[in-house]
């Protein structure tokens, strides 16, 4: 490690007694944020361009509500785009790129930071780091990416915050964030010894600022929330930088409940939509352009704007500046429990819940959320407590679900306890997401395997208990319900009543006569509100509907245009059924879906939920596949796909496995009978390489990359997995790439983890790879009968790249037709051509 000579000299600011900036190459000064006990220091060498920044003090944000870290920074507003090349000279701590709001040490801030291990031979870890509320909590990702970049690029866009690498000149979304920034803000080059006794460097190449054309922000005219008030005005700002046009669409999504009147502009159009939303069009707007609306809030505790412009790359950019009221939300316990409604799933929200030590969890704000407030774990101990007091109404089985989000392995988990605090092992650990958004779902634990986990509760009142298991773990809200069969995705926590669809028998064959299919409507409401209302139901185009069944007291019709109306207003119960059946009259394969909504009262409509589709396939042909997969994954509905994918286009009777053996799924002995074998990313590699399964001659397509060495008879060798979402196509002539073009192809919507096997042995023929790395394979053949590694293939092995468990439901057109020819080679056949309709993605 270096050591420091420190030199003082003390220098008396008779005129301002503050400290005067100095300049630093494009930059406006450098500082300490925090208390570094050692002080930082900041080097520009005008002849190489590179920047040499200190890392000292504590820390960025890693479990803490402070920051202490030296900081290279230059304040600007607008939209605006930071890049540069952090190098670690030293095996200490982490350095990057930092937005933040000012050099409190508890701003609000976005950061993407490299640790120290290049210094010193090893790997570097990327670190997307973030805190969104003043002194709340923060998110620390650690193993978002290993693989070096060539260099890192921070964009701000109104309130997104978009975080890029560059990969071999390639650019990559890592993620986006969101927080609320008022102009001036701080930008620049950050580095924190993450060790407050320690000192490090990091130099930084290539360093650039730009100044983006097009920025637009909100002003609400309040801090705080106050249910039914009416706000007058609250102003949207579209600002192009000087000497600039830009045309734009700006969609403004007022707060649920909320109704906006009196919308004017200074320039452009603007169309209000059906659900409150409106849009404002401008074309070739220069300098400023504004637009004005009042707003009476809704009955809530918060409001959240989701409003969202086009910046010409990317469609959704949040609005800056406010976007949330309260401002500056707090954790607000109740002093009475929560009513439990018998009927309706209970939501509690996230800062309702009372902390043990206020240092345990803490607040972020993000509009992404359902209420725009969610509850962060500050560290990984299960002693680190909130509770919730909830009041049950009658004796029986309840059980719970909350969205959630984790950012990666070490973020996924929490521990949960009903009356007792929770055990602080596998009977009380709950498994969440590790997909960097938020997602309902249901509390499970461990061992005993049970999701959703249920509990026994006696009428009367009941301590909720949710523990910290790792730092990063988040929770918006958290439900109560006594039906194990909500709908999770249809739970809105501003809804007063449910509509659930129910479909018996989904597949239906092509050119089969069908027998009528039974649909179930299933309308619930919550405790105490009116039951005047509408059903709208529209049965897919190719269906007809008939035989409706209505419940006493309602009526049912079909209309001309082939959807229904069920007329609600009689019903006095809490829950009622409508049942009717469709006919198809189709013959084009792939999902067919249905629409419906709920209309009670005045209130906005809510969409049907439950099943969605009737899906119409391919009739079996007697063929069979296997599905390795992890039933007690948390992503299912990824491999709920692919089955269903393998049923509709090539007629497969498809076999499910569990890794781990799940009662009714466990492995087989062999793959005797298998015409195909898919290998899933959620499996656990180990349980496949025990059964000895490579040397069985059915076919096998591998998703899972950590098993690809495995498959080339070399172990341990050269598998694993990286992120992105194009593969380079290299070979054009076999069978599943004839007649694509060489060259890189987008195969999914977004950037995933991929399944890479390096430097493929002799005998494996190599399809498609990393883009710009010829000798990472993304994609390969090892033919039966190929020799590999002196071993002959006992059948056709295929290694794909759906190394990620959202892979298959975020291909786009090409990766999606890429799958389809690599199944259909596996199985001897032609690639179905029919497939465009088939996406579970937008």
């Amino acid at each position: 490690m270096r050591t420091r000579f420190f030199c003082f000299t003390v220098l008396f600011l008779f005129a301002s007694g503050v400290h005067a900036q100095e300049p630093l190459g494009i930059f406006d000064d450098h500082i300490d944020i925090g208390d570094p006990s050692i002080p930082g220091i900041a080097d520009y060498d005008e002849n190489t361009g590179i920047y040499e920044v200190d890392a000292v003090g504590a820390t960025i944000s890693d479990d803490s509500f402070t920051d202490h870290f030296h900081y290279v920074y230059k304040e600007m507003s607008g939209s605006f785009a930071i890049q540069a090349l952090p190098i670690p000279l030293e095996d200490i701590g982490r350095g990057g790129l930092m937005l933040r709001q000012d050099s409190d040490p508890d701003s609000a801030h976005v950061s993407i930071l490299l640790t120290g291990g290049l210094a010193s031979g090893g790997d570097s870890t990327v670190f997307p780091v973030f805190r969104t509320l003043k002194g709340g909590g923060t998110k620390a990702d650690d193993d978002d990416a290993t693989a070096y970049s060539d260099a890192f690029r921070l964009e701000r866009v109104g309130n997104s915050v978009h975080l890029y690498t560059f990969v071999r000149g390639r650019k990559s979304l890592l993620q986006t964030e969101v927080l609320p920034l008022q102009d001036p803000v701080m930008v620049g080059l950050a580095a924190s010894a993450e060790n407050d006794s320690a000192l490090g460097l990091f130099e930084f190449e290539d360093v650039t600022i730009e100044e983006l054309p097009l920025h637009v922000y909100r002003n609400i005219p309040t801090e705080d929330m106050e249910p039914g008030a009416t706000l007058t005005p609250i102003t949207i700002t579209a600002q192009v930088r000087d000497g600039q046009t830009f045309s734009t669409v700006v969609n403004e999504i007022i707060p649920r409940n909320s109704t906006a009147s009196n919308i004017q502009v200074t320039a452009g159009e603007i169309a209000q939509n059906s659900d409150g939303s409106f849009d404002w069009t401008l074309n070739d707007l220069s300098g400023e352009a504004v637009l004005t609306y009042d707003l009476t809030l809704g009955e809530t505790d918060t409001a959240v704007w989701k409003g969202t412009f086009d910046d010409g790359e990317r469609r959704v950019n949040y609005i800056g500046g406010d976007f949330l009221l309260p401002q500056t939300p707090e954790f607000d316990p109740p002093v009475d429990p929560f009513v439990v409604d018998p009927n309706f799933p209970t939501v509690i929200q996230a800062e309702q819940g009372f902390r043990y030590d206020e240092a345990d969890f803490g607040l972020m704000i993000d509009p992404r959320s359902d209420n725009g407030v969610t509850a962060v774990s500050m560290n990984g101990s299960s002693s680190s407590i909130m509770d919730f007091t909830i009041e049950i109404p009658e004796d029986g089985t309840y059980y719970f679900f909350a969205y959630i989000r984790g950012e990666q392995g070490n973020s996924d988990s929490f521990h949960f306890g009903v009356d007792d605090p929770p055990a602080g092992d596998e009977s009380s650990r709950w498994n969440i997401n590790s997909n960097k958004r938020f997602e309902r779902d249901w509390v499970s634990c461990e061992d005993p395997a049970l999701n959703p986990r249920p509990f026994e509760l006696t009428a009367g009142e009941h301590y909720i208990y949710l523990a910290n298991r790792e730092s990063g773990a988040s929770i918006d809200w958290l439900a109560v319900t006594n039906n194990p069969d909500v709908t999770l995705n249809s739970i809105d926590i501003l809804m007063r009543a449910e509509m659930n669809r129910r479909i018996q028998n989904s597949i239906v064959d092509v050119g089969a006569v069908q027998s009528p299919i039974e649909i179930t409507v299933l309308f619930n409401t919550a405790m105490g509100i009116p039951t005047q209302s509408t059903v709208q139901e529209t049965p897919p185009e190719g269906f007809t509907a008939s035989n409706l069944n209505p419940p006493a007291g309602t009526t049912a019709n079909v209309n001309t245009d082939g959807s229904i109306t069920w007329d609600l207003s009689g019903v006095s119960e809490s829950s009622v059924t409508l049942q009717y059946e469709v006919q198809s009259e189709t013959d084009v394969l792939g999902p067919k879906l249905f629409s419906g909504n709920l209309v009670i009262g005045s209130d906005p409509p809510v969409d049907m939920a439950g099943d969605t589709a009737l899906i119409v396939a391919k009739p079996l042909t007697g063929k069979q596949s296997y599905l390795f997969r992890r039933l007690s994954a948390q992503n299912l509905e990824d491999d709920d796909a692919i089955v269903t994918h393998l049923r509709t286009y090539f007629g497969l009777n498809v076999h499910e496995y569990d890794c781990t053996n799940e009662p009714g799924y466990e492995m087989p002995a062999d793959l005797t009978g298998a015409d195909l074998t898919y290998v899933s990313a959620t499996v656990y590699p180990q349980y496949l390489i025990d059964m000895n399964y490579q040397t069985s001659e059915s076919p096998i397509v591998n998703g899972e990359g950590l098993l690809h060495d495995d498959f080339t008879f070399q172990p341990d060798i050269g598998s694993g997995s990286s992120r992105g979402s194009e593969i380079e196509i290299i070979n054009n002539t076999h069978p599943i790439t004839q007649g694509l073009p060489l060259g890189v192809l987008p195969i999914t919507s977004r950037s995933l983890s991929t399944g890479y096997l390096d430097n493929p042995p002799s005998g494996v023929t190599v399809l498609a790879t990393e883009p710009g790395n010829p000798n990472r394979a993304l994609l390969w053949v090892q033919e039966k009968g190929a020799t590999v590694n002196n071993i002959t293939s006992p059948g056709l092995r295929i290694g794909a790249w759906l190394m990620d468990t959202n892979a298959f439901t975020s291909l786009t057109p090409e990766g999606i037709d890429l799958m389809n020819r690599i199944f259909a080679y596996a199985l001897g056949e032609t690639s179905p051509t029919a497939v465009s309709d088939y996406f579970l993605h937008d």
